[in-house]
Formats: structure tokens, sequence, C-alpha cells
């Protein structure tokens, strides 16, 4: 049986890379780069010369990094969302709206 503690975990990469000063872009780039070590050390990487989408199945799962990818994408969604929103104004034009919420739908997306 897998287990990963998602709240400890998140709280703890949260407060410490840099949501304690609301610097939502240091956290995503921290979710980025621990994205690419994980995906690394449990050997799930997208291919070198040409992307090729890998799906995260109940096959692959061997250890509880593998239940960090889902957890690491969508904290990097969520955190470019929270950057989104901190960068709008009330003039803005809608398109950073829309972007917005759609980085919004694939942490929803990610975390199902």
């Amino acid at each position: 049986k897998i287990h990963l503690d998602v709240l400890t975990t998140v709280k703890d990469s949260q407060s410490q890379y840099g949501l304690r000063g609301d610097d939502y872009t240091r956290y995503r780039q921290y979710c980025a780069k621990r994205l690419k070590r994980v995906r690394k050390s449990v050997k799930f990487q997208h291919g070198k010369g040409h992307f090729k989408k890998k799906k995260l199945e109940v096959k692959h799962v061997k250890n509880n990094r593998f239940l960090s990818i889902p957890l690491l994408n969508a904290e990097r969604a969520w955190s470019y969302a929270m950057e989104l929103k901190q960068a709008l104004t009330k003039d803005d034009d809608s398109r950073k709206q829309h972007h917005l919420l759609k980085k919004l739908k694939k942490a929803v997306a990610w975390s199902k």
C-alpha cells in the first residue's frame, strides 16, 4: 500500500518555498524543478527529442514518488493562477482573466 501525506507535504513546501511572502513565482518555479527531479528519479519522463505524452496510470505507480507527480502539477498550475491574479488589475483585458481561469481548471483536473 502506497501512502502520501498530501496536506503536510503541500503546507511544508508552500511555507518553505515562497508562499510565506506571497511569492507565487518562486513557488511555481520550485514546483516545476521538483517535478522534473521526481520524473527523472522514477524514470517517468516524456522523451528526449520529441514530446510523447505519458499518462500516469495505476500500473505505473510503484512508490509514493509517483503520487507526487499529479500533486506537483496541480500545485504548479494553482501557483501560476495566483501569480496571474496578483498581476491582474481592474482595467486589464479579459485575456488575462481567461488565462487565470484556464490555469485553475488545470489545477482542478490534476487534483482529480
